[in-house]
């Protein structure tokens, strides 16, 4: 998992072309003026999903995974608590993998980090990184994020 503020964001497109294509679009679009849902890039190999939501207790949220996905979030404005936990840890499973969604979810855990994810921060998180968005910090807060979903298993 990366965790960064949006003006490094230059660094990270040394990941490769969709990586490099999201950041891109992350740094010239003013996203206030889109609807929210999915908007394409380039069909299911990138594409956004514009989120207006409010965060929920902490108690509520679940870690999840992707295996086709890689995310890269980026919180526009609010601040919620973004929770981590490396798969390799065996999670305990409480809803098997959906392939048309491409989301299984875990069981929080005692290990979990919690991190303070506030407005101008990106995260990126990969297929082994159980992460768990939503989770409301300093109350519940309206949130505006983009997550970008990036394909890394064709």
């Amino acid at each position: 998992m990366i965790l960064d503020k949006i003006e490094n964001a230059q660094t990270y497109k040394s990941l490769g072309g969709n990586f490099a294509r999201a950041f891109n679009v992350i740094t010239s679009t003013d996203f206030s003026k889109l609807p929210d849902g999915r908007h394409d890039v380039d069909g299911d190999d990138l594409f956004f999903i514009v989120n207006r939501y409010q965060t929920k207790p902490l108690e509520e949220c679940r870690l999840e995974t992707h295996k086709k996905y890689a995310d890269i979030q980026y919180m526009i404005s609010g601040e919620e608590i973004f929770g981590y936990c490396p798969l390799s840890e065996k999670l305990e499973c409480v809803q098997e993998y959906d392939k048309e969604t491409d989301l299984e979810f875990f069981a929080q855990t005692p290990n979990d980090l919690h991190i303070n994810f506030g407005s101008g921060m990106f995260i990126i998180a990969f297929p082994e990184d159980a992460h768990m968005p939503c989770a409301e910090l300093r109350g519940i807060k309206d949130i505006f994020k983009i997550v970008f979903k990036v394909q890394i298993d064709g």
